[in-house]
């Protein structure tokens, strides 16, 4: 929004353009010929995480206005897990307490104590024991790391009207891509946040990369920075493009659907040699080599429930982000996110 319309036609027509070709010079930095491919992408289709993020809201905004499905309702936490529960879906446990009250051990007068009503009363909290990352996640993570969880993100055709959903798919010999559509219910993406040392919650996290093919860690990105608040988010948000902008840029997207282009992709998704730098195979807190980890069948068990879930659950709503985690005590789907952020995984385009 602009606080003027003149404000608004200056942003749109001036500076929205010279950025889009201040990230162009970057990206073609060492081949300069697709600088103008890069720009006209950036201007017109631009398809970095942060937009497909807002492409992919205003879509389930639309939808649900148009469709005004009860599916929606699914974005809340309590309904989701009601509503998991009822069709013996593994979503994570929860305590049945009316109330709980936490008390602080050294304050008096009445400070220091805190009650919260669940939502199973009337209430508007969730109470739950908190859960441990199983032993082949957290081997893999510093000591004091959160809860690390997988997005897997599914997509449905059963939210296209009947009679356009019948149609034939023509895909021009791209015979992935019309498998992969041909389903009602298919995976879109899938990546693996895993949680820094100290963090509360895996909303400090390294974005790994999850190949659905070979069900192994890619090599991790960072958006970090976006989710700083003030004067210091600001600085490490130039901070990090300035880095950006100095190291050669890697890209993981898939540019082209064609067979050659696919085993491309991953080859670089995989690869280990000095072409990609060590920090984005290593999470920096444990040390450990993330990139090559073999989850295929950790990968098969949530891909199944996700398509599951997506059916019984929300079988009209386009695009559902499952958060999900392996614990100690079994794997167990935390929530469903139904304008979700595919967190810079890869996904066939």
């Amino acid at each position: 929004f602009a606080c003027h319309w003149l404000a608004g036609y200056v942003f749109h027509v001036i500076i929205y353009p010279l950025v889009c070709l201040a990230a162009s010079v970057r990206l073609t930095w060492t081949n300069w010929s697709g600088l103008a491919n890069e720009f006209e992408t950036h201007l017109l289709a631009p398809n970095d995480w942060c937009h497909l993020w807002q492409l992919n809201s205003r879509l389930a905004a639309l939808h649900a206005n148009k469709t005004r499905s009860a599916s929606y309702a699914l974005e809340n936490k309590w309904e989701f897990l009601k509503a998991s529960k009822a069709r013996d879906l593994p979503v994570s446990p929860w305590l049945e307490l009316r109330e709980i009250v936490l008390k602080h051990k050294n304050e008096e007068g009445g400070l220091g104590v805190y009650v919260f009503r669940s939502a199973g009363s009337g209430g508007d909290w969730i109470i739950q024991n908190k859960l441990s990352n199983a032993e082949s996640i957290q081997k893999l993570l510093p000591d004091d790391a959160p809860l690390s969880s997988f997005r897997v993100v599914t997509g449905s055709r059963k939210s296209v009207p009947h009679t356009v959903r019948t149609e034939p798919l023509a895909f021009d010999g791209d015979e992935a891509a019309r498998t992969l559509l041909s389903q009602e219910h298919f995976v879109v993406c899938a990546c693996f946040r895993a949680g820094r040392s100290g963090a509360k919650t895996d909303h400090e996290s390294l974005l790994f990369d999850v190949s659905l093919e070979l069900g192994k860690l890619g090599v991790s990105n960072s958006n970090q920075e976006w989710y700083v608040l003030g004067i210091r988010g600001v600085k490490e948000l130039i901070q990090s493009h300035v880095v950006k902008w100095l190291s050669p840029p890697t890209s993981l997207a898939i540019q082209s659907t064609d067979e050659d282009s696919q085993r491309h992709h991953q080859s670089q998704l995989f690869r280990s040699d000095e072409q990609i730098p060590r920090q984005q195979h290593v999470h920096p807190d444990s040390n450990v080599v993330l990139t090559g980890t073999d989850l295929s069948s950790e990968l098969k068990e949530m891909t199944r429930y996700a398509l599951l879930m997506h059916e019984q659950l929300l079988p009209d709503v386009p695009l559902c982000g499952w958060d999900i985690a392996l614990t100690t005590t079994g794997m167990y789907f935390l929530e469903v996110n139904l304008s979700c952020n595919l967190f810079m995984a890869s996904f066939h385009r």
